[in-house]
């Protein structure tokens, strides 16, 4: 929710998911929240694991967090493994990135918006 109510991590994540160069300022704070995301999608994860989620609540999360990684600054900082992350779920991503699994991919709500009116 932080997101929505913020004009800059709003404009930030715009950046991000035109995959616009950001100052390394920019990119810090673009990273920190998309990081905010990657912690919620292991404890996600691990509720998947353990038989407290379903393949269907569980999906659509993890195409998710393989949309993020398609941000490069997001790319980078998950390749270089210095997430505190656990090793199951960053072999079971990496897994999936492999195969690559998953159609969701970041977009800009102003391509969302764009897309919708041109359809109309």
């Amino acid at each position: 929710a932080r997101i929505t109510s913020d004009r800059r991590l709003q404009s930030l994540y715009e950046q991000g998911a035109i995959g616009a160069t950001m100052n390394p300022e920019d990119a810090r704070t673009y990273m920190w929240m998309q990081a905010e995301y990657v912690s919620l999608c292991e404890g996600w994860f691990h509720q998947f694991r353990r038989g407290l989620m379903s393949d269907d609540s569980w999906e659509p999360l993890a195409d998710a967090m393989l949309g993020v990684l398609q941000n490069r600054y997001m790319r980078e900082w998950w390749e270089a493994g210095s997430a505190p992350l656990t090793r199951e779920f960053v072999s079971y991503i990496n897994e999936r990135r492999s195969q690559e699994q998953g159609d969701w991919r970041l977009a800009s709500t102003v391509e969302v918006i764009e897309r919708a009116e041109r359809s109309d």
